[in-house]
């Protein structure tokens, strides 16, 4: 929904009086974080990461931007998310067999290719796809990456993820919460203590491991 001018917010003031006027901002994107902890099925956390990062051509505001995996599970997290991903079939959603299809038009397209040309320029690694078609973009997996880099750290809005090693679960959150928005993030983790704990930290919705259970935490502006 487009911003209210300053003109129909002063009409709006008139014709229902001020003081039934509140301003409100919202937090419509961001760069969504997972974490996967060790002990997990890598396997099927690979799968729901490419779901999360490459379904809707990563054009949803609740999309898996980044993920930061502990480092003894990082090469094997990467190994099934790269397989995973470079089996999706990518082309027109008329084809029932299309996996990920095009983004809204093909600036968007070019748009999102620009920003990972300057990530490569910048040093990062292109792991799978990176490759333009009119409006189509191949699903991407970035590594090697510094923690602040933009686009690890602000909103692709298309099929990128950023893989990241960290030391432990605690180093996953503090490098999680660097970005300056997100809506939502992911824990994959066999410890209920430590997904509970994890789900008070950041801000925005915590969803742990579906290995445990579909429940979601809600944390949200004012209080939960």
């Amino acid at each position: 929904m487009p911003a209210t001018r300053g003109e129909d917010l002063l009409l709006l003031q008139e014709s229902v009086g001020a003081e039934m006027v509140q301003h409100h901002r919202g937090e419509l994107g961001g760069s969504n974080p997972v974490i996967v902890d060790q002990g997990v099925d890598l396997m099927a956390a690979a799968q729901a990461i490419a779901e999360g990062a490459f379904g809707c051509a990563g054009q949803n505001c609740l999309s898996v931007q980044r993920v930061y995996v502990v480092a003894q599970h990082y090469d094997e997290l990467l190994g099934h998310l790269t397989h995973t991903t470079t089996r999706l079939s990518v082309g027109s959603k008329h084809d029932e067999t299309t996996d990920v299809g095009p983004l809204i038009d093909a600036a968007a397209a070019r748009r999102v290719a620009h920003r990972v040309e300057e990530a490569v320029a910048r040093g990062a690694v292109v792991r799978a796809g990176a490759v333009r078609q009119d409006a189509t973009y191949q699903p991407t997996i970035l590594i090697d990456l510094a923690p602040d880099d933009p686009i690890v750290t602000e909103e692709i809005f298309g099929p990128v993820v950023s893989v990241l090693p960290v030391a432990d679960l605690d180093d996953a959150v503090h490098q999680a919460n660097r970005a300056a928005t997100g809506l939502q993030a992911g824990v994959f983790t066999r410890d209920t203590t430590a997904a509970l704990r994890t789900a008070r930290r950041p801000a925005g919705r915590a969803h742990p491991s579906r290995l445990i259970s579909p429940t979601r935490w809600e944390r949200l502006v004012g209080g939960s």
